[in-house]
């Protein structure tokens, strides 16, 4: 099973970056790919929480328990395009740390070439006042561009106590250029409506070609698959409301990436 189940449930996320477009306000672009929290009826252990450096909510991450007692670390996921070569990342944070536990935000950067740039934090002290932190992004060469990036934060690393509790607000990347960043909307999967009652319409870069495209429910069993080129519709209008995953393959069957599609009752 692939249930991605610790997903901020609350809205509302205020505007915490202040180089556009990347949006880490929106709350549907951060996941978890835990498996099978829901499943065994674990407690959500990333939220929101009004315990904010700055603006309404900053995101919440927090060591549970598993059905056997050990620690459950909570792991936050944000994937986006970006088109500039940041020089830093940054952003506010406090932690609660158990025992020798210590928490960890990891910053990867890709391009074509596969992992061109990267940065890591560890979290080794308790703060109970937000502190700034600075990751500096080191790259392969110094003429290299990223296209993409994924940030990683962890709760707990090599030895996780249940109970650390760490808190993250205000993120930004530092970019030195004196290019505009273009205002565009990036995305990697873009699906509408979602959630959805009859139609869904799945967009891709069109620079991807003929890519690969799955849905599955929370048993794992594929309920779609289509192969398309940018763009494709689907009728879900058979399946049962509720939470469904997806998975897009590129060419030659690298995953490119994975999400949720929500399905609702008809007449919602």
């Amino acid at each position: 099973m692939n249930v991605k189940a610790q997903v901020p449930v609350k809205a509302g996320f205020e505007d915490w970056c202040t180089v556009q477009p990347i949006s880490f306000e929106d709350v549907e672009c951060w996941d978890s790919p835990n498996p099978m929290c829901s499943s065994l009826g674990l407690a959500s252990s990333i939220t929101l929480t009004d315990d904010a450096y700055k603006g309404t909510y900053a995101l919440k991450l927090e060591t549970g328990m598993d059905e056997m007692g050990l620690p459950f670390i909570a792991e936050a996921i944000y994937k986006d395009k970006i088109y500039a070569r940041p020089e830093k990342f940054t952003g506010y944070y406090k932690a609660d740390l158990k025992g020798d536990d210590h928490s960890t935000i990891n910053i990867s950067f890709t391009s074509d070439r596969g992992t061109i740039g990267w940065g890591s934090l560890n979290i080794e002290k308790s703060s109970e006042i937000f502190l700034r932190f600075e990751i500096p992004i080191h790259y392969i060469s110094t003429t290299i561009k990223p296209d993409s990036f994924a940030i990683y934060v962890y709760s707990s690393s090599e030895r996780p106590s249940v109970g650390t509790v760490l808190i993250i607000d205000d993120l930004a990347f530092e970019i030195m250029t004196d290019v505009t960043i273009p205002l565009v909307e990036p995305f990697l999967t873009r699906i509408t409506p979602n959630p959805a009652t009859d139609d869904i319409l799945v967009e891709l870069p069109k620079e991807l070609g003929l890519v690969s495209f799955r849905i599955f429910d929370s048993s794992g069993r594929i309920m779609e698959y289509q192969t398309f080129e940018y763009q494709v519709r689907i009728n879900v209008s058979e399946y049962t409301a509720g939470l469904y995953m997806f998975e897009v393959r590129l060419p030659n069957n690298e995953i490119y990436d994975k999400g949720r599609i929500r399905v609702a009752e008809h007449g919602l």
